[in-house]
């Protein structure tokens, strides 16, 4: 981890976290599912964190515990040091930790663009003059403006994210969740959406919490959390967790500039353990 987040506050608590269902089994009788098993985990203030696992391991469902969507079975969750259970303050939660989906369709509302953004800012209620000033900023910002009078149908896929992006970061939250945001891009827009996130997060001090399968995407990380069956199985550095195989234990894979780091190990190279990027690695050969 950046050594400058060691000073800064906790902006997220969890405690003790667990989480279950009830569910019917194969002959209908009801049963207790556990999600979340146990979970203790704080995020700095700045942090970028990316959670990691396979299909089940419970990531989503602990983005959706975050705002409050889904409460604790048993344990604590504090943003901002508020409990996602204190009903009172749970929209101050809500307006400072945005979600964006893996879908953006599921999330856009409007038919025009700058009011897509807009429409979350009328929600809390943020005056008109005020309003159009952040519009145009995020806008700007996100390289949107151009398409602000457009139907969001006509825009790319990553263009749509980016407008699901754009609109949370209108609200000028603290907190960005982001769940699996680029599994349904090219490679192209992936990469344009990740260096967008790191850029709100180094320029605007903004937590970054990323659930992704794409490890590449976690390179970028100041730490990883590694989720199974609902359990955290390590949490550690990009650096540690590729050096390490548990990765490969748990049904992941490295990204291709380690997995080519390693190959060419394999045939007496030399190359060190500090490769972890693509001009890591071009740097080594």
């Amino acid at each position: 981890m950046d050594n400058s987040l060691n000073s800064q506050e906790n902006i997220i608590e969890i405690n003790n976290l667990n989480f279950s269902i009830n569910i019917f089994d194969d002959d209908e009788n009801i049963k207790n599912e556990i999600i979340l098993k146990d979970i203790n985990l704080s995020v700095k203030k700045g942090e970028f964190l990316c959670l990691i696992g396979r299909n089940g391991s419970g990531k989503s469902t602990l983005a959706k515990i975050l705002n409050g969507i889904n409460l604790p079975t048993s344990g604590t969750v504090k943003v901002m040091s508020i409990s996602t259970t204190d009903e009172k303050k749970i929209i101050d939660i809500r307006k400072n930790l945005g979600i964006v989906f893996q879908n953006p369709d599921n999330q856009i509302v409007s038919s025009i663009v700058e009011e897509e953004i807009a429409f979350g800012l009328e929600n809390i209620q943020v005056e008109t003059s005020e309003m159009r000033k952040r519009v145009d900023y995020v806008l700007k910002y996100m390289g949107l403006y151009k398409y602000k009078k457009q139907s969001p149908n006509k825009l790319s896929g990553g263009q749509k994210q980016k407008l699901a992006l754009a609109s949370v970061v209108a609200m000028l939250p603290q907190i960005i969740v982001l769940d699996e945001p680029t599994a349904m891009l090219d490679p192209k827009a992936r990469k344009e959406f990740i260096d967008l996130i790191i850029k709100l997060n180094r320029e605007k001090n903004i937590t970054i919490i990323l659930i992704t399968h794409f490890m590449e995407e976690v390179i970028f990380a100041d730490r990883v959390v590694l989720l199974d069956k609902g359990e955290i199985k390590k949490i550690a550095t990009p650096k540690e967790i590729f050096t390490d195989s548990i990765l490969e234990k748990y049904g992941m894979t490295f990204p291709f500039p380690i997995r080519v780091k390693n190959k060419l190990n394999q045939f007496g190279y030399n190359i060190n353990n500090n490769v972890i990027t693509t001009d890591d690695l071009i740097y080594a050969l």
